[in-house]
Protein backbone atom coordinates (compact mmCIF):
# COMPACT_ATOMS: atom_id res chain seq x y z
CA UNK A 1 0.00 0.00 0.00
CA UNK A 2 1.44 3.43 -0.90
CA UNK A 3 2.13 5.91 1.88
CA UNK A 4 3.39 9.48 2.20
CA UNK A 5 5.83 10.32 5.00
CA UNK A 6 6.07 13.94 6.18
CA UNK A 7 8.70 15.19 8.65
CA UNK A 8 7.33 17.82 11.04
CA UNK A 9 10.21 20.10 12.05
CA UNK A 10 8.58 21.77 15.06
CA UNK A 11 6.44 18.85 16.26
CA UNK A 12 9.38 16.42 16.37
CA UNK A 13 7.42 13.79 14.49
CA UNK A 14 6.80 12.07 11.18
CA UNK A 15 3.23 11.83 9.88
CA UNK A 16 2.18 8.91 7.69
CA UNK A 17 -0.56 9.53 5.11
CA UNK A 18 -2.51 6.79 3.35
CA UNK A 19 -2.54 7.79 -0.33
CA UNK A 20 -5.85 6.00 -0.97
CA UNK A 21 -7.78 8.00 1.63
CA UNK A 22 -5.43 10.93 2.38
CA UNK A 23 -5.91 10.22 6.08
CA UNK A 24 -3.09 10.41 8.61
CA UNK A 25 -2.78 6.85 9.90
CA UNK A 26 0.24 7.32 12.17
CA UNK A 27 2.33 9.97 13.90
CA UNK A 28 5.81 8.74 14.79
CA UNK A 29 7.78 10.57 17.48
CA UNK A 30 11.40 11.14 16.48
CA UNK A 31 14.20 13.42 17.64
CA UNK A 32 14.26 17.20 17.64
CA UNK A 33 13.68 19.00 14.35
CA UNK A 34 13.32 16.13 11.88
CA UNK A 35 14.11 17.27 8.37
CA UNK A 36 15.25 15.40 5.28
CA UNK A 37 14.29 11.79 4.52
CA UNK A 38 15.15 9.08 2.05
CA UNK A 39 13.43 5.81 1.12
CA UNK A 40 15.34 2.63 0.30
CA UNK A 41 14.77 1.36 -3.27
CA UNK A 42 12.69 -1.59 -2.06
CA UNK A 43 10.42 0.75 -0.08
CA UNK A 44 10.95 -1.12 3.20
CA UNK A 45 12.64 1.65 5.18
CA UNK A 46 12.59 5.41 5.59
CA UNK A 47 15.67 7.14 6.99
CA UNK A 48 14.95 10.42 8.82
CA UNK A 49 17.56 12.98 9.81
CA UNK A 50 16.97 14.82 13.10
CA UNK A 51 18.58 16.20 16.22
CA UNK A 52 17.86 13.90 19.18
CA UNK A 53 17.94 15.37 22.66
CA UNK A 54 21.49 15.59 23.92
CA UNK A 55 23.11 14.81 20.59
CA UNK A 56 23.39 16.46 17.22
CA UNK A 57 22.80 14.39 14.14
CA UNK A 58 20.71 11.26 14.63
CA UNK A 59 19.11 9.15 11.92
CA UNK A 60 15.91 7.31 12.77
CA UNK A 61 15.03 4.26 10.68
CA UNK A 62 11.31 3.60 10.15
CA UNK A 63 9.93 0.24 9.03
CA UNK A 64 7.24 1.04 6.45
CA UNK A 65 5.27 -2.15 7.24
CA UNK A 66 4.76 -1.27 10.89
CA UNK A 67 5.44 2.51 10.81
CA UNK A 68 7.70 1.97 13.81
CA UNK A 69 11.25 3.06 14.55
CA UNK A 70 13.58 0.07 14.39
CA UNK A 71 16.94 1.78 14.79
CA UNK A 72 18.67 5.03 15.77
CA UNK A 73 22.04 5.88 14.27
CA UNK A 74 24.13 8.56 16.00
CA UNK A 75 26.26 10.65 13.65
CA UNK A 76 27.61 12.92 16.42
CA UNK A 77 27.57 16.04 14.29
CA UNK A 78 28.77 19.20 16.05
CA UNK A 79 27.32 21.74 13.61
CA UNK A 80 23.62 21.54 12.82
CA UNK A 81 22.59 21.94 9.16
CA UNK A 82 19.43 19.85 9.38
CA UNK A 83 17.21 21.43 6.76
CA UNK A 84 20.01 21.54 4.20
CA UNK A 85 21.29 18.01 4.60
CA UNK A 86 20.52 15.40 1.97
CA UNK A 87 20.86 11.62 1.94
CA UNK A 88 21.90 9.25 -0.78
CA UNK A 89 21.30 5.52 -1.08
CA UNK A 90 23.15 2.96 -3.17
CA UNK A 91 21.21 1.62 -6.18
CA UNK A 92 21.01 -1.83 -4.59
CA UNK A 93 19.79 -0.35 -1.30
CA UNK A 94 22.61 -1.87 0.74
CA UNK A 95 24.08 1.43 1.92
CA UNK A 96 22.88 4.87 2.95
CA UNK A 97 25.26 7.81 2.70
CA UNK A 98 25.07 10.99 4.76
CA UNK A 99 27.61 13.71 5.49
CA UNK A 100 28.96 14.70 8.88
CA UNK A 101 29.57 18.41 9.43
CA UNK A 102 31.80 19.51 12.28
CA UNK A 103 33.47 22.61 13.66
CA UNK A 104 36.68 20.61 13.33
CA UNK A 105 37.80 20.37 9.70
CA UNK A 106 39.45 17.00 10.35
CA UNK A 107 36.10 15.50 11.35
CA UNK A 108 34.20 16.47 8.18
CA UNK A 109 33.22 13.17 6.61
CA UNK A 110 30.94 11.04 4.48
CA UNK A 111 29.33 8.45 6.75
CA UNK A 112 28.44 5.02 5.31
CA UNK A 113 25.56 3.06 6.89
CA UNK A 114 24.89 -0.62 6.20
CA UNK A 115 21.11 -0.94 5.82
CA UNK A 116 21.12 -4.61 6.93
CA UNK A 117 22.59 -3.82 10.33
CA UNK A 118 22.13 -0.03 10.49
CA UNK A 119 25.72 0.19 11.71
CA UNK A 120 28.21 2.76 10.48
CA UNK A 121 30.74 0.81 8.39
CA UNK A 122 32.97 3.62 7.14
CA UNK A 123 33.77 7.31 7.52
CA UNK A 124 35.55 9.05 4.67
CA UNK A 125 37.21 12.37 5.43
CA UNK A 126 36.22 14.94 2.83
CA UNK A 127 36.40 18.75 2.49
CA UNK A 128 34.94 21.71 4.35
CA UNK A 129 31.18 21.65 5.03
CA UNK A 130 30.10 18.58 3.05
CA UNK A 131 26.36 18.38 2.56
CA UNK A 132 24.80 16.55 -0.37
CA UNK A 133 26.16 13.26 -1.72
CA UNK A 134 24.99 11.60 -4.93
CA UNK A 135 25.73 8.11 -6.24
CA UNK A 136 26.33 7.07 -9.83
CA UNK A 137 23.75 4.62 -11.25
CA UNK A 138 26.34 1.82 -11.27
CA UNK A 139 26.97 2.42 -7.57
CA UNK A 140 30.75 2.60 -8.02
CA UNK A 141 31.35 6.25 -7.11
CA UNK A 142 29.91 8.87 -4.75
CA UNK A 143 30.20 12.60 -5.38
CA UNK A 144 30.16 14.87 -2.32
CA UNK A 145 30.05 18.63 -2.58
CA UNK A 146 32.11 20.56 -0.02
CA UNK A 147 30.58 24.00 0.38
CA UNK A 148 33.54 25.51 2.22
CA UNK A 149 31.34 27.85 4.25
CA UNK A 150 32.28 27.01 7.85
CA UNK A 151 36.01 27.54 7.40
CA UNK A 152 35.80 29.88 4.40
CA UNK A 153 37.58 27.26 2.35
CA UNK A 154 37.61 26.78 -1.39
CA UNK A 155 34.62 24.83 -2.66
CA UNK A 156 35.24 21.38 -4.08
CA UNK A 157 33.74 18.01 -4.90
CA UNK A 158 35.17 14.80 -3.44
CA UNK A 159 34.86 11.70 -5.62
CA UNK A 160 34.79 8.48 -3.56
CA UNK A 161 35.17 4.93 -4.83
CA UNK A 162 32.65 2.70 -3.04
CA UNK A 163 34.74 -0.47 -3.29
CA UNK A 164 37.46 0.93 -1.04
CA UNK A 165 35.80 4.10 0.29
CA UNK A 166 38.77 6.20 -0.70
CA UNK A 167 38.86 9.54 -2.47
CA UNK A 168 40.02 9.06 -6.03
CA UNK A 169 39.63 12.64 -7.24
CA UNK A 170 38.99 16.16 -5.95
CA UNK A 171 37.37 18.69 -8.26
CA UNK A 172 38.17 22.27 -7.28
CA UNK A 173 35.96 25.24 -8.10
CA UNK A 174 37.43 28.59 -9.02
CA UNK A 175 36.96 31.52 -6.65
CA UNK A 176 33.54 33.12 -6.84
CA UNK A 177 31.68 29.88 -7.48
CA UNK A 178 29.72 28.73 -4.45
CA UNK A 179 27.75 25.48 -4.69
CA UNK A 180 24.27 26.38 -3.48
CA UNK A 181 23.65 23.65 -0.95
CA UNK A 182 22.24 26.23 1.44
CA UNK A 183 19.58 27.00 -1.17
CA UNK A 184 18.64 23.59 -2.48
CA UNK A 185 19.79 20.37 -4.06
CA UNK A 186 23.27 21.04 -5.39
CA UNK A 187 24.21 17.86 -7.27
CA UNK A 188 22.35 15.57 -9.66
CA UNK A 189 23.50 12.74 -11.88
CA UNK A 190 22.47 12.12 -15.49
CA UNK A 191 20.48 8.88 -15.88
CA UNK A 192 23.34 7.29 -17.85
CA UNK A 193 25.88 8.28 -15.18
CA UNK A 194 28.19 10.03 -17.63
CA UNK A 195 27.67 13.55 -16.28
CA UNK A 196 27.16 15.20 -12.89
CA UNK A 197 25.63 18.67 -12.60
CA UNK A 198 26.60 21.04 -9.76
CA UNK A 199 24.47 24.07 -8.98
CA UNK A 200 26.37 27.25 -8.12
CA UNK A 201 24.55 29.99 -6.20
CA UNK A 202 26.96 32.71 -7.33
CA UNK A 203 29.13 32.69 -10.43
CA UNK A 204 31.55 35.34 -11.68
CA UNK A 205 28.77 37.94 -11.67
CA UNK A 206 25.35 38.29 -10.05
CA UNK A 207 23.94 35.24 -11.80
CA UNK A 208 24.26 31.62 -10.79
CA UNK A 209 25.53 28.80 -12.94
CA UNK A 210 25.59 25.05 -13.45
CA UNK A 211 28.89 23.22 -13.71
CA UNK A 212 28.92 20.09 -15.88
CA UNK A 213 31.31 17.36 -14.72
CA UNK A 214 32.34 14.44 -16.90
CA UNK A 215 32.51 11.37 -14.66
CA UNK A 216 35.01 9.55 -16.88
CA UNK A 217 37.67 12.20 -16.31
CA UNK A 218 36.21 14.08 -13.32
CA UNK A 219 36.75 17.39 -15.04
CA UNK A 220 34.43 20.35 -15.53
CA UNK A 221 33.56 20.35 -19.23
CA UNK A 222 31.11 23.26 -19.24
CA UNK A 223 29.75 26.03 -17.06
CA UNK A 224 26.31 27.39 -17.95
CA UNK A 225 25.03 30.71 -16.65
CA UNK A 226 21.45 30.55 -15.37
CA UNK A 227 19.24 32.99 -13.40
CA UNK A 228 19.51 34.84 -10.12
CA UNK A 229 19.98 32.74 -6.99
CA UNK A 230 19.33 29.28 -8.41
CA UNK A 231 17.67 27.14 -5.77
CA UNK A 232 17.47 23.60 -7.05
CA UNK A 233 17.71 21.50 -10.21
CA UNK A 234 16.28 18.34 -11.71
CA UNK A 235 16.90 16.11 -14.72
CA UNK A 236 14.27 14.85 -17.17
CA UNK A 237 13.63 11.08 -17.11
CA UNK A 238 15.24 10.67 -20.54
CA UNK A 239 18.25 12.78 -19.54
CA UNK A 240 17.80 15.26 -22.38
CA UNK A 241 17.12 18.33 -20.24
CA UNK A 242 18.21 19.86 -16.93
CA UNK A 243 15.70 22.15 -15.22
CA UNK A 244 17.11 24.86 -12.95
CA UNK A 245 14.80 26.71 -10.55
CA UNK A 246 15.93 30.34 -10.15
CA UNK A 247 14.54 32.09 -7.07
CA UNK A 248 14.56 35.51 -8.69
CA UNK A 249 14.70 36.96 -12.17
CA UNK A 250 14.68 40.46 -13.62
CA UNK A 251 11.02 41.03 -12.74
CA UNK A 252 11.53 39.71 -9.18
CA UNK A 253 9.53 36.61 -10.01
CA UNK A 254 11.27 33.30 -10.36
CA UNK A 255 12.06 31.33 -13.47
CA UNK A 256 13.12 27.93 -14.73
CA UNK A 257 16.17 27.64 -16.99
CA UNK A 258 15.99 24.70 -19.39
CA UNK A 259 19.39 23.27 -20.34
CA UNK A 260 19.77 20.88 -23.25
CA UNK A 261 22.26 18.26 -22.12
CA UNK A 262 23.48 17.46 -25.63
CA UNK A 263 24.76 21.00 -26.24
CA UNK A 264 25.08 22.35 -22.66
CA UNK A 265 23.05 25.40 -23.70
CA UNK A 266 19.90 27.07 -22.38
CA UNK A 267 17.04 26.45 -24.81
CA UNK A 268 14.27 28.12 -22.81
CA UNK A 269 13.61 30.33 -19.78
CA UNK A 270 10.16 29.98 -18.24
CA UNK A 271 8.69 32.59 -15.89
CA UNK A 272 6.96 31.13 -12.84
CA UNK A 273 5.77 32.59 -9.51
CA UNK A 274 7.49 34.43 -6.70
CA UNK A 275 10.33 32.69 -4.88
CA UNK A 276 10.18 29.19 -6.39
CA UNK A 277 11.85 26.65 -4.10
CA UNK A 278 11.05 23.16 -5.34
CA UNK A 279 10.45 21.05 -8.44
CA UNK A 280 8.96 17.69 -9.37
CA UNK A 281 8.73 16.00 -12.76
CA UNK A 282 5.98 13.68 -13.92
CA UNK A 283 7.44 10.18 -14.50
CA UNK A 284 6.59 10.42 -18.22
CA UNK A 285 8.51 13.72 -18.41
CA UNK A 286 5.61 15.61 -19.98
CA UNK A 287 4.96 18.01 -17.11
CA UNK A 288 7.05 19.89 -14.56
CA UNK A 289 5.64 21.16 -11.27
CA UNK A 290 7.36 24.14 -9.61
CA UNK A 291 6.57 25.24 -6.06
CA UNK A 292 6.31 29.02 -5.60
CA UNK A 293 6.75 30.03 -1.97
CA UNK A 294 4.64 33.20 -2.25
CA UNK A 295 1.54 33.85 -4.34
CA UNK A 296 -1.82 35.63 -3.98
CA UNK A 297 -3.01 36.44 -0.45
CA UNK A 298 0.35 35.28 0.90
CA UNK A 299 -0.44 31.72 -0.13
CA UNK A 300 1.90 29.72 -2.31
CA UNK A 301 1.28 28.11 -5.66
CA UNK A 302 2.42 25.41 -8.06
CA UNK A 303 3.25 26.29 -11.67
CA UNK A 304 2.51 23.47 -14.13
CA UNK A 305 4.81 23.49 -17.17
CA UNK A 306 4.22 21.58 -20.40
CA UNK A 307 7.63 20.30 -21.54
CA UNK A 308 6.52 20.00 -25.16
CA UNK A 309 6.32 23.79 -25.44
CA UNK A 310 8.09 24.91 -22.22
CA UNK A 311 5.11 27.04 -21.19
CA UNK A 312 3.09 27.37 -17.99
CA UNK A 313 -0.34 25.84 -18.61
CA UNK A 314 -1.76 26.16 -15.08
CA UNK A 315 -1.11 27.81 -11.73
CA UNK A 316 -2.54 26.05 -8.67
CA UNK A 317 -2.97 27.92 -5.38
CA UNK A 318 -1.95 25.88 -2.34
CA UNK A 319 -1.45 26.97 1.28
CA UNK A 320 0.94 29.23 3.17
CA UNK A 321 4.65 29.05 2.37
CA UNK A 322 5.11 25.77 0.48
CA UNK A 323 8.67 24.48 0.47
CA UNK A 324 8.74 20.90 -0.80
CA UNK A 325 6.97 18.75 -3.38
CA UNK A 326 6.81 15.10 -4.40
CA UNK A 327 4.86 13.13 -7.00
CA UNK A 328 3.51 9.60 -6.77
CA UNK A 329 5.28 6.98 -8.92
CA UNK A 330 2.22 6.67 -11.18
CA UNK A 331 2.19 10.45 -11.69
CA UNK A 332 -1.44 10.82 -10.57
CA UNK A 333 -0.98 12.88 -7.41
CA UNK A 334 1.31 15.57 -6.07
CA UNK A 335 1.94 16.25 -2.38
CA UNK A 336 2.97 19.81 -1.50
CA UNK A 337 4.46 20.62 1.91
CA UNK A 338 3.20 23.98 3.26
CA UNK A 339 5.75 24.83 5.94
CA UNK A 340 4.66 28.30 7.05
CA UNK A 341 6.78 30.94 8.73
CA UNK A 342 9.46 29.81 11.19
CA UNK A 343 9.42 33.21 12.90
CA UNK A 344 5.93 32.82 14.32
CA UNK A 345 3.35 31.46 11.90
CA UNK A 346 3.67 27.69 11.62
CA UNK A 347 1.62 25.76 9.12
CA UNK A 348 0.58 22.13 9.31
CA UNK A 349 -1.02 21.39 5.96
CA UNK A 350 -0.21 19.18 3.00
CA UNK A 351 -1.93 20.06 -0.28
CA UNK A 352 -2.83 17.09 -2.49
CA UNK A 353 -3.08 17.87 -6.21
CA UNK A 354 -4.65 15.62 -8.83
CA UNK A 355 -2.52 15.91 -11.96
CA UNK A 356 -5.38 14.95 -14.30
CA UNK A 357 -7.30 18.12 -13.40
CA UNK A 358 -4.51 20.23 -11.83
CA UNK A 359 -6.70 20.93 -8.82
CA UNK A 360 -6.27 20.56 -5.06
CA UNK A 361 -8.45 17.59 -4.06
CA UNK A 362 -7.49 17.37 -0.38
CA UNK A 363 -5.76 19.27 2.40
CA UNK A 364 -4.21 17.07 5.09
CA UNK A 365 -3.33 18.34 8.58
CA UNK A 366 0.00 17.08 9.91
CA UNK A 367 2.45 18.46 12.49
CA UNK A 368 3.82 22.01 12.79
CA UNK A 369 6.29 23.21 10.18
CA UNK A 370 6.31 20.16 7.90
CA UNK A 371 9.63 20.30 6.10
CA UNK A 372 10.09 17.28 3.82
CA UNK A 373 8.05 14.60 2.09
CA UNK A 374 8.87 11.09 0.93
CA UNK A 375 6.58 8.69 -0.93
CA UNK A 376 6.70 4.93 -0.52
CA UNK A 377 5.05 3.04 -3.37
CA UNK A 378 2.93 0.00 -2.66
Amino acid sequence: MPFVYVSNFSSNSVSVIDIKTNDVIANISVGNQPAQMIVTPNGQYVYVWSNATGASGVIFVIDTKTHAIISSIFIDETVSVDIFKKFAVSPDGQFVYVTRVSNNLAEMALVVIDTKTNFITAKVRVGDTPLSPVVLPNGKFIYVINNGVLNLSKSSISVIETKTYTITSTIDFSLGIIPSVFLGVDLIVAPNGKLVYALNAVSTDVFGSVSVIETKTNTIVATIEVGLIPHTLAVSPDGKFIYVVNSFDGNLNGSVSVIETKTHTIVATIDVGLLPVGIAINPNGQYIYVVNNISIENKGSVSVIDTNHFTVISTITVDFSPTAISITPDGQYIYVVNTGNFIGSPNNKISVIETKTNTVIATVAVGDHPSAVAIVSG
